[in-house]
C-alpha cells in the first residue's frame, strides 16, 4: 500500500528550489524599471544585452550607463567575488566600456563604514588601481598560501576550480598589458551598496510613481509597468526598450489606471517667502486696473500655492507638464471665448458701467473656470483653478486682462 506524505515530507524531498536565483532576476527587471524613468530622449534601455542593465543613446556616450544588479547578502568586501567579478567582466575588450560614462555596481550588500572601500566612489583611478593591486595581489598570495599549507599534509592537494578563476582574473587585471582599459573602468565605476531588496525596490518605485493612479489599482498598474520590461516582444527585440516606446504605454496605461478616481493632490499653504514680491506682479497690476484690490491677496495665496503644486509634484509626474499643457489651453480658450463676448456686450451697451462689467467678468470666469478638469487628475481644486487664470494673466505674451476697454475708450 502507498505511503501517504505530509506537505512538510514532500517539501524536504523536493530539489532543486530555484527562487532565491528567480528573486534575483526579478530585482534585476525591477532596476530595469528604474532605469526606464529616468532614461533621457533618445535613449534605451537595454536589459542583458550590454551586462545586467544599460541605459545607451544613439549618438551621445556622456549619459550612457551600465549597471551591474547583484542580490547578495553579507558585507562587500575589498577581495568578495562580487566585485572582482564586476570589474574583470567590465574590463574585457568585449565590453566596450568606452561606450560608458558611467558604471554602477548596484548592490543589496551592505559596507562597513570603516571599509577600505567607503570613499572608493570618491578616488581617481590611479588610487583605484593602485588599491586594487595591493588587494588583490594579497589575496592571490593567500590562496596560494593556502594551497601550500594543504600540500603539507596532503602532497595530492589541488587547488579549487573556483579559486583558479579567482586568481586568473587577478592576474588579468593587473596585467600591465590591459593597464589602461583597467583604469578606465575604475575611473567610471562607483558602488552602490545598501540597495533595497526586490521587494522594497518595489515599494519604493509603487510609491514614487503609482501615486498618479488610483490607490487601489497600484499593484495593477505596477505590474503592468514591469510588464514592459518583460514582454516577449520586447526581449525578441534585443531587449531594448526605447523612451518614446516606454512613454507611450506609461501614458496609456496612468490613463487605464486613473480614470477619473484620482484625488487631486494636496500641498501646503505657501509661506511669506513664497508670496514675498508677488504684489508688484503683473497679474496683481490687473486687478488694481479694474479696481479690484481687494482681491489681491487672496490672489497672490492662489497663485504662489499653484505654482509650488506645479513645480513640487505636477511636474514630477508622468505626463504632468503634458497635462499642464492642456489644461492651460483649454482655460486660456474659455477665457478668450468669454471674453470677446463680454466685451461686446460693453460695446453695445453704453450704458454700462465699464468697470462694473470688468470686475463681474472676473467673476464669472474664476466660476466657470471650476468647470475644466485636468488629465488623469479630474476635477481641480478652486485655488488652483483661480491660480492658474492668475498665472495667465501673469504672461505677457498672453495678454490675459480683466478690463473690457482699451486704453483710448474703446
Amino acid at each position: 500500500m502507498a505511503k501517504d506524505y505530509t506537505n512538510e515530507e514532500i517539501k524536504a524531498a523536493i530539489r532543486g528550489d530555484a527562487s532565491s536565483t528567480l528573486k534575483g532576476f526579478l530585482y534585476q527587471f525591477l532596476v530595469a524599471l528604474k532605469a526606464c524613468f529616468i532614461m533621457k530622449q533618445g535613449q534605451s534601455v537595454y536589459v542583458e544585452k550590454y551586462g545586467d542593465v544599460a541605459i545607451l543613446g544613439d549618438e551621445d556616450t556622456c549619459d550612457n550607463v551600465s549597471v551591474e544588479t547583484k542580490k547578495y547578502k553579507g558585507e562587500l568586501t575589498t577581495t568578495h567575488a562580487n566585485l572582482l567579478n564586476t570589474l574583470y567582466n567590465w574590463s574585457q575588450r568585449s565590453f566596450h566600456q568606452e561606450l560608458y560614462h558611467q558604471l554602477f555596481l548596484w548592490t543589496t550588500q551592505t559596507m562597513n563604514e570603516n571599509s577600505q572601500l567607503s570613499l572608493w566612489n570618491d578616488k581617481t583611478r590611479k588610487e583605484k588601481y593602485n588599491e586594487i593591486t595591493t588587494w588583490f595581489s594579497k589575496h592571490k598570495t593567500d590562496l596560494e598560501n593556502q594551497l601550500a599549507r594543504k600540500k603539507q599534509s596532503d602532497k595530492n592537494a589541488v587547488m579549487s576550480a573556483g579559486n583558479k578563476k579567482t586568481i586568473a582574473q587577478i592576474d588579468y587585471l593587473l596585467d600591465d598589458d590591459n593597464k589602461e582599459v583597467v583604469e578606465a573602468v575604475l575611473e567610471k565605476t562607483s558602488i552602490l551598496c545598501h540597495r533595497e531588496d526586490y521587494l522594497d525596490c518595489y515599494d519604493s518605485l509603487k510609491n514614487e510613481h503609482g501615486s498618479v493612479v488610483n490607490e487601489n489599482k497600484r499593484e495593477l498598474y505596477m505590474c503592468s509597468l514591469l510588464g514592459i520590461v518583460i514582454n516577449p516582444h520586447i526581449v525578441e527585440n534585443k531587449w531594448q526598450i526605447s523612451k518614446n516606446d516606454f512613454d507611450e504605454k506609461l501614458q496609456e496605461l496612468t490613463a487605464l489606471y486613473s480614470q477619473r478616481e484620482c484625488v487631486f493632490p494636496c500641498i501646503e499653504d505657501p509661506s511669506d517667502e513664497d508670496k514675498a514680491g508677488l504684489d508688484k506682479s503683473l497679474f496683481v497690476e490687473k486687478l488694481r486696473s479694474v479696481q479690484l484690490e481687494g482681491e489681491i491677496a487672496e490672489a497672490i495665496y492662489e497663485f504662489a500655492k499653484t505654482n509650488n503644486l506645479i513645480i513640487k509634484d505636477l511636474q514630477k509626474r508622468p505626463y504632468g507638464n503634458q497635462s499642464l499643457a492642456k489644461y492651460k489651453k483649454n482655460l486660456y480658450g474659455q477665457y478668450m471665448s468669454q471674453y470677446k463676448s463680454a466685451k461686446l456686450d460693453v460695446k453695445f451697451s453704453p450704458e454700462k458701467n465699464v468697470i462694473v462689467a470688468s470686475q463681474k467678468f472676473f467673476y464669472d470666469i474664476q466660476t466657470n473656470s471650476i468647470s475644466i478638469e485636468m488629465d488623469y487628475l479630474g476635477k481641480v481644486e478652486v485655488y488652483f483653478a483661480h491660480g492658474m487664470l492668475h498665472v495667465l494673466a501673469n504672461d505677457q505674451e498672453l495678454d490675459v486682462k480683466w478690463e473690457l476697454y482699451e486704453p483710448d475708450g474703446k
